[in-house]
């Protein structure tokens, strides 16, 4: 993998920046949702980030059913509430953030400087930060929507390269669904496990009826009774 190659799919994604605004304006947000993003904008950098991002390059339109979306404000949290209940019900996930749902499109908003890793390790609340604390190599990219542009780290540049899924930060609160996810992601992205996500999975201790559960809550159903990677 050259430097060459790693510049040229940066500006790549970069280049895409209208198209996705396009794709997610038509495709994606719910008008109502839409004027929240909008509204939200006026008062605080709004930030899209993972699976709709990722989807969106693989060319997987459609597949996405939720959008997370990180917001970076001094609003205090009932005045934001309130902001947002202007256009819609909220409520307070059991995470911390906030849950909204258009017909059944369902968005999930969150505090920059209270998403889990920003929170414990202390570390600066910036969107280049938050990329460092993506689980996924596929989840390493936000777009700005106030202005319009993809803030990437060359970890996702390298997932599109290769269609290779790896790990860049090894600490997670809900490690089952993390589990879950690299079977998941697996199959329905036809992409490769790096060595260090195998080495990463036998490093952990979950259960077989904990990972079930961990289906259940995440999908509504089970969906893979054996778990193996190859």
């Amino acid at each position: 993998m050259s430097n060459q190659n790693l510049k040229d799919t940066r500006q790549n994604i970069i280049d895409r920046g209208n198209a996705f605004q396009n794709y997610i304006e038509v495709f994606v947000l719910h008008e109502s949702a839409k004027r929240l993003l909008d509204a939200l904008s006026r008062h605080c950098d709004v930030y899209i980030f993972s699976g709709v991002i990722r989807d969106y390059f693989l060319e997987r339109s459609g597949d996405s059913r939720d959008l997370d979306i990180v917001v970076n404000t001094d609003l205090s949290l009932s005045h934001f509430i309130k902001l947002i209940s202007r256009y819609a019900k909220v409520r307070v996930n059991s995470f911390g953030g906030l849950k909204i749902k258009f017909d059944d499109f369902n968005y999930d908003i969150w505090y920059l400087k209270d998403t889990w890793a920003i929170r414990r390790f202390n570390l600066e609340p910036t969107p280049e930060v938050l990329l460092e604390t993506a689980f996924f190599n596929s989840s390493a990219i936000i777009y700005d929507y106030k202005a319009n542009s993809f803030i990437i780290s060359d970890k996702f540049c390298e997932f599109i390269m290769t269609n290779e899924l790896d790990i860049v930060l090894k600490e997670n609160p809900n490690i089952g669904l993390c589990i879950l996810n690299i079977y998941h992601y697996k199959k329905i992205l036809n992409c490769s496990i790096s060595e260090r996500l195998k080495n990463w999975i036998g490093e952990q201790s979950v259960s077989i009826g904990n990972l079930r559960k961990e289906q259940i809550r995440h999908f509504g159903k089970i969906l893979y009774d054996s778990l193996q990677l190859d």
